[in-house]
């Protein structure tokens, strides 16, 4: 097994497990219940690094998605599991996201081989340079992280 097979099957199987631990003994307070956030269609695009990457990904509210990377003019479609397009509406529905990402979008001149995202969100397009400096953008970290998670972006 290769070692980005076998790093890919361990992550997942990481994820699989903290995702049930997780949800062993997790009760809403008393008073209190979970709420699932209205749909959202989400978009993302990446472009820059060192090798120079122009990917995007639109995810409609239902959780059907297409990516496409432009460097090597390829498209795939697919489709988030409830738990995924749960996990990804309620990353992208947190304050803290909307919050982190405004404060971030200055842009950064010295950001020469860094990641620039624009996100969207059913709203207005918004967008962040990640060069390892960009402050606490860990709630826009997260709700990145779940996308590349479930999809090829």
């Amino acid at each position: 097994m290769s070692s980005s097979i076998r790093w890919i099957a361990i992550t997942a199987m990481l994820v699989t497990m903290g995702g049930l631990a997780a949800g062993c003994g997790a009760q809403a307070a008393p008073g209190k219940t979970s709420v699932t956030p209205p749909a959202v269609p989400v978009s993302m695009s990446r472009t820059g690094g060192i090798a120079g990457v122009n990917q995007s990904i639109e995810i409609a509210a239902d959780g059907t998605w297409i990516y496409a990377d432009k460097r090597s003019n390829q498209t795939e479609k697919g489709s988030l599991g409830p738990d995924q397009r749960i996990q990804l509406l309620r990353l992208v529905s947190d304050p803290a996201f909307s919050d982190q990402l405004n404060r971030a979008a200055k842009p950064n001149p010295s950001c020469a081989d860094g990641f620039h995202y624009t996100i969207n969100t059913g709203g207005e397009p918004r967008s962040f340079e990640d060069c390892g400096n960009s402050g606490d953008v860990s709630a826009v970290k997260s709700a990145i992280a779940a996308v590349t998670e479930a999809t090829p972006f």
